[in-house]
Parts: structure tokens; C-alpha cells; sequence
């Protein structure tokens, strides 16, 4: 449900490495072991911070989102394949009627909590008042998938009836689209956290633990891992739930994070063969004999993201104001983005363009082979922004003078710090754009503070222009991949304040009850108009590089390209 960090799970371990920790075993021969760490270069990726499993926007990330998803199961587990796995799921199946406006939930039995207390519908019903209560507007905090399937918007209510947990729509809607954006965010939680009958009470009381993992309301998860231990700027540790009672128990019982300062401590890291599995930095591509015969190097698995800059559509961002609003800008900015030369050069082969927002690969029914953005052409770019009176000056910035007021295109680019292959890759746009005659001063920040501050993109908010936070989007919740958390006016992952009425138009078709053919042309509809609206700068997808050998099993059963989950119970030693 995230913003995904470079290099993080959705890109198969792209930057990050498992190390078997025996006790005393020689550093240059993995053993199993019942005790495995894993390391990542803490200054691309930062840490998790926030546990609780309903997560505020300005914290949305892959990272908490993996660690928190180990220790709390979803209602409605998505499968590989984009469907609803049942046998995986706490609730045993959803019932849909009223013409697509009412959806029984019936639960599953057979899950407990960690403590022993049967998983019920007052679990689910805790879980969605939360839900709801975070998703409106003037909510103390909102939940980062406020606005994705119709949260709260298109939900008239909830409540238990028995053992089931009934929502009703306000209008009939595509069963689909609810069922895995709306629905999909159910979490069940346990009842420890039943504060307040008072739900702003409740998420001031949320607000005030969620970052706070060793409190004792952690200690009750449904998970097939619970908390372990956190170590600020050093390690967070996950060990196996022993009472977990879904399918395939955790054999390896404890797995610890830790970090790396650079992707040179890592690659050195590497070299003394400690991993069983580990990501290969971009950087050291051209380096990855040194580590054989222990491993073998392999592309990274696509994932179901794509790849981004965030704009900021606010009359104040900074540098810039409001000009972010013109199509024009934006399509200049887009033609000065090499996206073949990126992966060619800098991803070593290892990507793919990204064309729109449904990528092609892992291949899916969704994307529509037909979508194109504007493409590489610096020249084309500099010639349109000359068109709408723009002029190069002295130092060949483009200028223009507009109600008495002389405007320069100059504004600040934030990307993330710590990855040498995003500084590459902005320092390729920055000279690219220079050609067309705009001028971007590179600032580099950590991954949670780059998310932080592209939540801040109210009217009136000008610290930031433009943001890359390495990754992109991953459809999670939004698994049905309509846009409507991202881009739509209020949804909480609209972090550049977009206003589109013609997307947002789209978008809504994408939500009604049709045959199925006039479902998927509104799909395409809403594909083909992003791509030429730009709601966001287009940049390639990093699948970046695994090297592997033997010591450890189920790498390839336990990801999930579709939700970018780990599940690191599939793994034995």
C-alpha cells in the first residue's frame, strides 16, 4: 500500500541482503541457521516508523508496510495473480448483492489471535471503524489509502451481523473494484486497541503508540511473526509467532534488519559470502565476479509498480508556483527524461520504460499496450516551452515576463540520499533538462523525510517542487489499478494536490457496474488520458539484481509481485 523506496521488496531484493547468523559459523560459509538477519542500506531505505497496521499517509512506505504486514493478516489475501486467495484469507469468502451495493463478509473460524482469542467480526468491525474514521477529511490523521475503493466516500455502512460483517455502498458499484480496494483494506485488529467508542478519541490514541513496538499492545498479532525488538538508526528484529494458525508456520524463527551506510559497506559485506540471497547495488554491477563461486546474479522480479516523480500542483511550490498545473510543463519535463539511457547505462539492462501508470510487466489483463507518453526529445520539450513565451537568458534558463513579473524555470529537485543509481539518474534529467533550458538544483534528503514532506503539498505549503523518492507507486490497495487514491482532489496519496477534472472523470467510469468489455475500454480510457494528462513525471522501473546460492529455500514461492510482499515463513533454512 506503499511508496516503495529504490531497491526495497518490489524490486526482489534489489538492496538488500540475507545473512545466515550462526553462532561461530566461519563469515565466508552460510549455514542454516534458526536465527537469520537481513541488511539493507539503512540510508536509502530509513526504518520503519509506524507498526500499527492501519498506517497514516505521511508514513505510507513498503518498508512499514512489510514489517507491520508480517504481523497482521489482511481480511482478503491478494494472490500472484491479482485474485482473492480464500485459503489465505480470514474471511472464507465475500457474498455480493443488492445489484453490487451490499457485501457479506463471512469469517473464517479457524484464525486466532496470538493470545488465543478466536479472530471474529467485531475484529473486522474495530479494524473498519478505524478505517473510516481515519479516511475523513478532517480526521486526526489520515490513513494513506483514503480515497482507494470508495473509502469512505461510496460506503453508506458496516456493521456484525453474527459471525459476518456486512458494508453497504451508497450506490451500485464494479464488485471488482470494491472488492479488492475497498474490502482489500480491511485489517482485522485485535480488540487491545478498543480505546475509545469515540473514534477521534481512538486515533489520538493510535497516533500516540502506533510508533511504539515494544508497548504491550503489540504483543497480540495474527501474523506468522510478531515483534522482536527496534533499535533506532541500528536493527528491527521480527521472531516467529509460534501461535500462528494460517497456513506454512515460520521455520526460521527469527529474522533481524540491520543496516548498511552505504552500498560500498554492503558490496564489502558481500564479498565475505555471508548471504544466502542478496541484492547487488547498481554501482558494483561491473564488480559481480568478485563474488563468485558462491553466487550467481539473476535480474530482479518485476513488481506491480511503476515509477515516479511527484509534482507539486500548488500555486506555492517552491521555485515554481503553479506552473506545475500546465500540461505544457509537464510534458516538456517528460521529454527531457532518458529513460532508455537510465536503464541501459545506469540500471545495467535491468528495467523497463514505464509508458503510464499500469506497468506491462509482471505481465497482467490491466495494461493496455496502447498507452504511450510523450518520450525522449529534449529539443521537442525546449520548442514547446518557447511556444508559450518562454526564452533562454544569458545562462540559457528560460525566462519570460507575465504581468509585469519576470519568472525563471528554476526550482528545486529532492531526491532520495544514499543511492548512488537515483543521484546518476537525477543528474542525467538535471543535464537533460538544462538542454531545454530549465533549471533543477538537486537536494537530497532520507526516504521518510522525502514522504513526509511530499504530504505537505496544501495550498499555501512551498518547501518542495519536485520529489523522487527512488521507487514509485505499488498497487497496495489499490489492486485494481483505477488511480483513485493517487489522483483524484482529497485522496490522502495525492501528495501533489492534482486537480484534474477530466482524470478524475475517468476515473470514476472505471468504478461502475458494467458488462465486463465496458469495464476494461473504461480502464483503457482512464490509461490512455494519464498518460497524456501527466498526473505525475514518468521514469523507468529499477528491477535491479539478485545474486543467490543454495542455503536457503522458497525465495520464489514466498514473493508476491502483485502486493510486493515478502512472506518470509515460505523460507527454510
Amino acid at each position: 500500500m506503499k511508496f516503495r523506496s529504490v531497491g526495497w521488496m518490489g524490486a526482489a531484493l534489489a538492496s538488500l541482503s540475507l545473512l545466515a547468523a550462526g553462532c561461530g559459523s566461519s563469515p565466508s560459509t552460510p549455514t542454516a541457521s534458526s536465527v537469520t538477519s537481513i541488511t539493507l542500506p539503512g540510508a536509502v531505505q530509513g526504518e520503519p516508523n509506524w507498526w500499527f497496521p492501519i498506517s497514516p499517509a505521511s508514513v505510507c512506505s513498503t518498508i512499514n508496510g512489510d514489517t507491520n504486514g508480517m504481523m497482521y493478516r489482511p481480511l482478503l489475501f491478494i494472490s500472484k495473480t491479482d485474485g482473492i486467495d480464500y485459503a489465505r484469507s480470514i474471511a472464507s469468502g465475500v457474498t455480493v448483492s443488492n445489484n453490487g451495493q451490499t457485501y457479506t463478509i463471512h469469517m473464517n473460524p479457524k484464525w486466532k489471535w496470538s493470545n488465543g482469542q478466536p479472530i471474529t467480526a467485531q475484529n473486522v468491525a474495530l479494524g473498519f471503524n478505524i478505517l473510516m474514521a481515519a479516511s475523513q477529511s478532517n480526521a486526526v490523521w489520515t490513513q494513506c489509502g483514503a480515497g482507494i475503493g470508495g473509502v469512505p466516500s461510496d460506503i453508506k455502512s458496516g456493521k456484525v451481523v453474527g459471525n459476518t460483517f456486512v458494508v453497504k455502498t451508497t450506490k451500485p458499484v464494479n464488485p471488482t473494484w470494491f472488492i479488492h480496494n475497498g474490502l482489500g483494506q480491511l485489517i482485522p485488529i485485535p480488540q487491545v486497541w478498543n480505546h475509545s467508542s469515540n473514534m477521534a478519541s481512538e486515533l489520538k490514541f493510535i497516533q500516540k503508540y502506533g510508533n511504539s513496538p515494544y508497548n504491550p499492545l503489540f504483543k497480540v498479532v495474527d501474523g506468522p511473526y510478531k515483534f522482536g525488538g527496534f533499535k533506532n538508526n541500528s536493527y528491527w528484529k521480527l521472531v516467529a509467532n509460534k501461535s500462528y494458525t494460517g497456513p506454512t508456520k515460520a521455520t526460521i524463527t527469527s529474522i533481524t534488519f540491520e543496516y548498511f551506510t552505504s552500498p560500498a559497506a554492503q558490496f564489502a559485506a558481500m564479498r565475505r559470502h555471508q548471504f544466502p540471497e542478496a541484492g547487488l547495488p547498481n554501482s558494483f554491477y561491473k564488480d559481480r565476479s568478485q563474488l563468485a563461486p558462491y553466487y550467481t546474479v539473476q535480474p530482479g522480479v518485476p513488481s506491480w509498480c511503476f515509477n515516479y516523480m511527484q509534482p507539486n500542483f500548488s500555486t506555492q511550490a517552491a521555485g515554481i508556483g503553479g506552473l506545475f498545473n500546465k500540461l505544457y510543463f509537464r510534458q516538456a519535463l517528460q521529454m527531457g527524461v532518458d529513460q532508455a539511457a537510465m536503464i541501459k547505462d545506469l540500471q545495467n539492462g535491468s528495467g523497463s520504460v514505464m509508458h503510464g501508470v499500469i506497468p506491462a510487466t509482471p505481465k497482467n489483463v490491466y495494461y493496455d499496450s496502447a498507452t504511450k507518453n510523450y518520450g525522449y526529445n529534449p529539443a521537442a520539450g525546449k520548442k514547446l516551452l518557447e511556444q508559450h513565451g518562454w526564452a533562454p537568458n544569458s545562462s540559457g534558463v528560460m525566462t519570460r515576463t507575465k504581468n509585469g513579473k519576470t519568472q525563471t524555470l528554476a526550482f528545486p529537485f529532492q531526491i532520495i540520499s544514499g543511492s548512488t543509481t537515483v543521484t546518476n539518474e537525477a543528474q542525467l534529467m538535471k543535464q537533460d533538462w538544462a538542454r531545454e533550458g530549465i533549471d533543477v538544483t538537486i537536494q537530497t534528503v532520507p526516504f521518510n523525510q522525502a514522504i513526509a514532506d511530499a504530504t505537505q503539498a496544501s495550498p499555501g505549503v512551498s518547501k518542495w517542487a519536485l520529489i523522487w523518492w527512488g521507487g514509485g507507486w505499488c498497487y497496495e490497495p489499490d489492486y485494481y489499478p483505477t488511480g483513485g487514491g493517487l489522483f483524484k482532489p482529497g485522496s490522502a496519496a495525492n501528495y501533489g494536490g492534482l486537480n484534474d477534472p477530466t482524470l478524475t472523470a475517468a476515473i470514476n467510469k472505471t468504478y461502475a457496474v458494467s458488462s465486463p468489455s465496458a469495464t476494461l475500454r473504461n480502464l483503457d480510457n482512464y490509461q490512455m488520458i494519464a498518460a497524456q494528462q501527466l498526473p505525475v513525471i514518468f521514469v523507468p522501473e529499477d528491477y535491479g539484481f539478485v545474486v543467490r546460492n543454495k542455503t536457503l529455500k522458497g525465495l520464489k514461492s514466498a514473493y508476491n509481485p502483485v502486493t510486493t510482499a515478502e512472506w518470509y515463513n515460505h523460507w527454510t533454512d
